[in-house]
């Protein structure tokens, strides 16, 4: 729908057209130069029909997992550009049985202390999916199968840590390549004292970062104190816990340590098997890692 001045678009025009918010739309343009409006005589923000084909861009971007700022500030022809590709991606992605394969081969050579074929089968992982996917199509379900193998025998703990040890690598690698745009809110991600678990936080920290987070990664076993401290150092609005095999009361207790040091606005997000529900008020028990993007990118916006 056209606005009154020119054929420019009154915002309100542009959230309808667009599904993207007011308050979206004036935060793009204020924090990321994402728009550039025009004003009414009565002040009100109009924007031009290339406005209007950037924003619709942007949002499918960011429907695709891209970070708002990553994307906002792009020309309108690399937005398109980059659509017409990620669109081609998922086009082209791989099957369910080839993803089967992919975890096949990644177990049998971990079976086998092949070390070198573990190496190469993970090396391909990144290039045949995206990040986001990456996590939840790969790294968790192989994790996840590592670990019922062995409780049931059929891996030792050396094959445990070895795959471990190159899951982390790549997640590492993953969450270093992933940059965030300028003004990306802070996550902290870490485990409580006492649990040395760190896969989770490693597989949270990668979803958060495809959600336009910058991540301030500490590594597992952090002491609720040192935690609370690293936050109020980076200006964290965000933490992220993993809580795997930690005793539940045992977990219970260092969260609601964590919470009572952290300022009252800092969100205190949890995820992990030891604990089902949310100990207290202020920690938010985090389900699957497409609750936790979402919850990002709500603060990414």
């Amino acid at each position: 729908m056209k606005g009154e001045l020119g054929g420019l678009h009154r915002i309100a025009a542009v959230a309808r057209q667009t599904g993207v918010s007011g308050h979206a739309l004036r935060i793009w343009e204020r924090r990321y130069g994402a728009l550039a409006s025009h004003r009414s005589p009565a002040g009100y923000r109009l924007y031009t029909d290339e406005d209007v084909a950037r924003v619709s861009a942007i949002k499918n971007l960011l429907d695709l997992g891209f970070a708002v700022g990553e994307v906002a500030s792009l020309p309108l022809a690399e937005l398109l550009r980059q659509l017409e590709k990620s669109r081609n991606a998922q086009r082209m992605r791989p099957s369910i049985p080839l993803l089967e394969s992919m975890r096949r081969r990644f177990l049998d050579s971990i079976a086998a202390f092949d070390r070198e074929e573990s190496k190469k089968g993970v090396a391909g992982w990144p290039i045949a999916l995206a990040p986001f996917e990456l996590v939840t199509e790969l790294v968790a379900p192989v994790l996840a199968e590592v670990g019922n193998r062995w409780q049931r025998g059929e891996l030792s703990i050396a094959q445990e840590h070895a795959a471990s040890a190159l899951i982390r690598g790549l997640l590492s690698d993953v969450l270093t390549q992933l940059k965030p745009g300028r003004d990306a809110p802070v996550i902290v991600a870490t485990t409580p004292s006492d649990e040395a678990h760190e896969m989770g936080a490693l597989m949270a920290a990668v979803v958060a970062a495809t959600a336009g987070a910058r991540i301030v990664y500490l590594g597992p076993n952090l002491p609720s104190a040192e935690t609370a401290s690293a936050v109020k150092s980076t200006d964290a609005v965000a933490v992220m816990i993993s809580v795997v095999c930690l005793d539940e009361r045992l977990a219970a207790r260092h969260l609601s340590e964590l919470r009572k040091a952290l300022p009252r606005q800092v969100a205190l997000w949890v995820g992990g098997g030891s604990i089902q529900r949310s100990p207290e008020a202020g920690i938010h028990w985090i389900q699957t890692f497409e609750e936790l993007r979402l919850r990002v990118n709500a603060l990414a916006k």
